[in-house]
């Protein structure tokens, strides 16, 4: 799950940026989010980023800019910014997901190593020489 953390993580520092929302929602989606799924998502935050998901690829495309440019094209600034919070409460839930995810415990099947005894290392010295 950390790997969608650092996903939003991400898109939540280009949101932060400078620049128009539309364009900073844009940027953000498509540089960290495209190609999340909402089933790749854990239950908690499933249902807001496939709101998410399906605001960004509802308009048809337009020219060659793809649906997610006609998408965000399309919106209000103010609908721009509702999913720009949308990014940010979903990566604030994941954070809070991965806090109460427990700790898993690896066991070995084979027997610790005993360390390697450590050579004692004799300082060296210096010889003083004459000119």
């Amino acid at each position: 799950m950390i790997h969608l953390v650092k996903r939003f993580e991400g898109a939540v520092l280009a949101l932060v940026g400078d620049g128009p929302i539309k364009q900073r929602l844009g940027y953000a989606y498509s540089r960290y989010l495209d190609g999340l799924y909402p089933d790749d998502l854990p239950d908690p935050v499933r249902e807001r980023y496939e709101a998410l998901h399906t605001a960004m690829h509802r308009a048809a495309p337009i020219g060659k800019g793809g649906r997610l440019k006609a998408s965000i094209q399309k919106m209000s600034f103010a609908e721009a910014s509702h999913y720009a919070g949308k990014v940010v409460e979903v990566y604030a839930e994941l954070v809070r997901c991965v806090e109460r995810e427990p700790l898993k415990i690896v066991r070995s099947d084979e027997a610790p190593r005993e360390p390697e005894p450590q050579r004692a290392v004799e300082p060296q010295r210096a010889s003083a020489g004459r000119s």
